[in-house]
């Protein structure tokens, strides 16, 4: 009888022992900061008294003296504020603000409607002109009953113009409501924007925004996810919804600083750190590469050749007959493509996510 239940013990015993040569879990590994946001973490450590000492110990004891003398350290401590300040302060060549304007014809109107069916608009530059073509494009999305629409502002070049601001968000936002305010620190001097006109759209938005949307643009992104129906799509914008003063330093540069804030209503801000999307993107183009996807979209195409992809030909019965084969010579048109990248269609990974949430969306939406 013992016999026969020794093995019973030894199947109970397994378990336990298995548990005890298993390893101890290892601490969760801290991700290592890059080396300039460490060095700024052990200089905000400093306390009051250990900052003089820090810059007394470097002129003392420092190899090369005359890297620290007054003019130096001048030119390492104006360097180190405007890294630290952000878009908050910039130093422009005077020849830089006397050229001419790049054209805003650079950065046109475009709306048109994409399969589902979604309305699309990339607004353009921030004009009157762009404003009265999106009335009438929004105007067309009521008739045709577009409940949807992607509101793209990545190509709006930057601009303080909080006033044509205002009236575009006045387009989405109900009447009455505060839209933002332009506020000048240490002073009573600031401005209040509401919204005086009734909203042409009142469907469901999608902002899409990227590291370059800065300015009246971003403002007009945070101020309408305050009120319509909406979400922002994209990556964090620039952070430069603020008012700008041009300061003279000599005959050549400029010292640029941030003058005036903008603060939308309920406490939300834009300056210094951007608009944060509901949805971030990540691999977004950036660049040259983020300049070829934008222009595409202007191209015969429209923005459906930069968001769907193309379907691949597969071998049917007419392709027998004529003694070809499209799945090979799409083989050997993409292997073509890939030795040669400018000829690899664009495609845009944010306008694509956009699309994609409004498709989930309408799906997990009750139907009537």
């Amino acid at each position: 009888m013992v016999r026969r239940l020794l093995p019973f013990f030894f199947l109970l015993l397994l378990p336990f022992g298995a548990l005890a040569q298993t390893p101890a879990p290892t601490p969760a590994r801290k991700t290592p900061l890059a080396p300039a946001a460490e060095r700024r973490a052990l200089i905000d450590g400093l306390g009051a008294n250990e900052l003089p000492e820090a810059m007394k110990l470097l002129r003392q004891n420092y190899v090369d003296p005359s890297a620290l003398g007054d003019p130096a350290l001048a030119r390492a401590q104006l360097e180190g504020l405007l890294l630290r300040l952000g878009p908050g302060a910039k130093l422009v060549a005077s020849s830089a603000v006397a050229a001419p304007a790049p054209s805003e014809a650079a950065s046109p109107f475009r709306s048109e409607v994409l399969d589902g069916p979604i309305g699309y608009v990339r607004v353009g530059a921030i004009n009157r002109e762009n404003i009265a073509l999106l009335d009438a494009a929004l105007k067309g999305f009521v008739t045709k009953k577009i409940g949807s629409l992607i509101l793209d502002l990545r190509a709006t070049p930057a601009t303080s113009d909080y006033d044509l601001a205002a009236q575009l968000i006045n387009r989405f936002v109900p009447k009455g409501r505060p839209l933002f305010t332009l506020h000048k620190p240490g002073t009573k001097e600031q401005r209040l924007f509401t919204s005086n006109a009734d909203p042409i759209y009142n469907g469901y938005l999608v902002i899409v925004v990227d590291r370059e949307t800065a300015g009246a643009s971003e403002v007009i992104a945070a101020v309408i996810r305050l009120y319509a129906r909406s979400m922002v799509v994209g990556q964090s914008s620039a952070g430069q919804a603020v008012e700008y003063g041009d300061f003279a330093l000599g005959s050549n540069y400029l010292l640029r600083i941030a003058v005036a804030e903008v603060l939308p209503a309920a406490n939300v801000k834009i300056f210094p750190d951007g608009v944060k999307p509901d949805l971030i993107v990540e691999g977004a183009p950036a660049g040259a590469e983020r300049e070829r996807v934008l222009k595409a979209a202007l191209e015969a195409g429209g923005v459906a050749a930069v968001i769907y992809d193309t379907e691949r030909m597969h071998i049917n019965e007419a392709a027998l007959v004529a003694g070809v084969n499209p799945e090979i010579e799409a083989m050997q048109d993409a292997q073509r493509r890939r030795k040669n990248p400018v000829e690899i269609a664009p495609r845009d990974i944010l306008l694509q996510r956009a699309v994609d949430l409004i498709v989930t969306l309408n799906t997990l939406a009750p139907k009537n």
